[in-house]
């Protein structure tokens, strides 16, 4: 999401924000509180392991008896409403009710744990089946690794049709949104009230913009099974389909675009243009295409912010679609490049990765769709790890302040590291490394050493 502001120069705003606080002696107070956490802390961790020595016995990934693990009950981590997660509604890419996680991290069998996330604790009884091909898929699954598990389900599916829920899901995660139709309609036949199925059906229906049947499924499967994010997901399609009742569309080889009839009908060309520009300039610099037509829906501003519910200040918002309020911009105007290019980016990366920091989705979007030439050095005036996962709400100069540094860390590592490094920790990213490994194996620095030095000079 863009920032629809003028020049970002108020540094010292972020400085008063910001400004480390003095060191001193803490307080007496400080110290008893201390002192008694600590003696809780204690008592905590002994009392967990006297409740270890109760423990049932797991199964590894070949059948056999495993380590004892405590009796925990594996369940199903449903996320937030990811409008929630960030900023007045701003949905961050790559996390919009993609994926759930399972919740007991102690499990050795990661298969059972995935079988729960798919079909639901104590609702059908099914067990996971021991081997080693199942062990496999299911670390691969659990880790994020989707293309590794692909096959893997695939081979399971010829005799266990329980997996085709599995390889439905892999196949919407990997981007192949018509195979995961097939496949999960397929799961469908097999078992009409499997709730994660239908929750994917819709998801996946979302993807190829097939609006009523993606409501259909999200409602087939709340009756099922009460899923917070897939309720907001319902809401969201029905604010949708109602600002899109006079929308047409226009298809292409690369993108897929929804405007409005009254009032797109000129400014829709440009928009395809600028597009098209943006997919073979920003492709050829990451060396990166999407494998699938990306969405773009043009709004007038109402419709914008009726279903996005975004803040005031967003000039575009990537959600797994480009969403652009054009607010009587020109075809010429290049207030809307910079917004296409910068949503363009947004969806990039969300074709290597789904597991980005917010800093660096912002940092790299703001580089390729700002004008050469700009004031890269800001410093660290807000500490990185708190852009990690979001930007400060509710204040535009703090919001500005935020993309501004956003940009610079990005701009400093091109400069220092060039380009395809950058690549190379989204890459690693998205197969499920996790971020401080992948920050070090592409800049041979620990991500903590980096967030302590940078930009405090």
């Amino acid at each position: 999401m863009p920032f629809n502001s003028g020049e970002r120069d108020d540094f010292d705003y972020g400085k008063r924000i910001y400004r480390p606080k003095p060191k001193g002696t803490p307080p007496a107070l400080f110290i008893i509180t201390l002192v008694v956490v600590l003696a809780g802390l204690i008592f905590a961790i002994l009392y967990k392991r006297s409740i270890e020595k109760i423990a049932v016995p797991s199964y590894n990934a070949s059948g056999s008896p495993g380590r004892d693990r405590p009796a925990v009950s594996q369940v199903e981590n449903n996320k937030e409403n990811p409008d929630s997660n960030h900023m007045n509604g701003e949905t961050l890419p790559g996390t919009d009710m993609d994926a759930d996680a399972d919740a007991d991290p102690n499990t050795d069998a990661t298969y059972p744990s995935t079988d729960e996330k798919i079909y639901g604790e104590g609702e059908t009884g099914i067990q996971a089946p021991p081997g080693e091909l199942y062990g496999r898929a299911g670390q691969y699954f659990k880790a994020g690794n989707y293309k590794e598990a692909l096959p893997l389900y695939k081979k399971l599916a010829v005799t266990d049709s329980k997996m085709l829920v599995y390889l439905g899901i892999c196949y919407y995660e990997t981007g192949d949104y018509p195979n995961a139709r097939d496949y999960l309609e397929n799961a469908l036949e097999a078992d009409k009230n499997n709730a994660m199925a239908l929750k994917y059906l819709s998801l996946t229906c979302y993807k190829l913009d097939d609006l009523a049947n993606s409501l259909s499924y999200a409602e087939a499967s709340l009756e099922i099974r009460w899923d917070a994010q897939l309720q907001a997901h319902c809401s969201k399609l029905k604010r949708e389909i109602k600002a899109m009742e006079d929308y047409g569309n226009t298809r292409r080889v690369n993108f897929n675009i929804v405007f409005s009839k009254f009032e797109h009908s000129e400014i829709r060309h440009t928009v395809i243009e600028i597009l098209e520009d943006a997919y073979r300039e920003i492709g050829q610099q990451m060396d990166t295409y999407p494998s699938t037509p990306v969405s773009v829906i043009l709004y007038n501003e109402q419709n914008f912010f009726d279903v996005t519910r975004a803040p005031g200040w967003a000039g575009g918002l990537f959600d797994g679609k480009i969403r652009i309020p054009i607010r009587g911009m020109k075809p010429n105007e290049p207030l809307l490049k910079r917004v296409l290019y910068h949503e363009y980016t947004h969806a990039l990366v969300c074709t290597i990765t789904s597991k980005c920091p917010r800093w660096l989705h912002e940092g790299l979007s703001d580089y390729f769709s700002l004008e050469p030439g700009r004031v890269k050095t800001i410093g660290q005036i807000i500490p990185l790890k708190l852009l990690e996962v979001g930007f400060p709400a509710g204040n535009p100069k703090a919001v500005a302040l935020a993309y501004w540094e956003s940009y610079s860390v990005v701009s400093y590592l091109v400069d220092k590291y060039n380009l395809y490094r950058l690549k190379e920790l989204l890459q690693d990213l998205g197969k499920g490394t996790d971020f401080n490994t992948a920050f070090f194996s592409a800049f041979s620095i620990t991500y903590d050493r980096f967030v302590q030095t940078w930009g405090k000079e």
